[in-house]
């Protein structure tokens, strides 16, 4: 999305866990998991096997992976295999995909 265009993501490799939250102004591509908070001014990307055990705020979201928490953001799309176990707050929600899970949505104003 537009935000990101010309930034190049951090990136948690597969086999990486971080213990703690996460707090960063860009976009963030997670493919292993975090025991913690994350809070990004931009994208967080929560991929296929990644895993993040505490709460999501971001301004655009993608989840192909797990949130242990609560997610918000003003954009959020949910992939193939994406799961919200809390609740999921945002303005525009995108579903792709056959296979998701979400507790609970929450459709805010922006």
């Amino acid at each position: 999305m537009e935000q990101n265009e010309g930034q190049q993501p951090a990136v948690v490799l597969k086999d990486t866990e971080i213990r703690g939250d996460v707090s960063l102004r860009g976009w963030l591509r997670l493919f292993g998991s975090v025991s913690g908070n994350v809070r990004s001014g931009g994208r967080v990307e929560v991929m296929a096997g990644a895993v993040v055990e505490g709460t999501v705020e971001c301004r655009e979201l993608y989840v192909e992976g797990e949130i242990g928490g609560d997610a918000r953001a003003e954009v959020m799309e949910i992939g193939e295999g994406g799961v919200v176990r809390g609740e999921a707050a945002t303005a525009l929600l995108r579903m792709r995909g056959r296979r998701y899970g979400l507790k609970r949505v929450r459709l805010t104003g922006k």
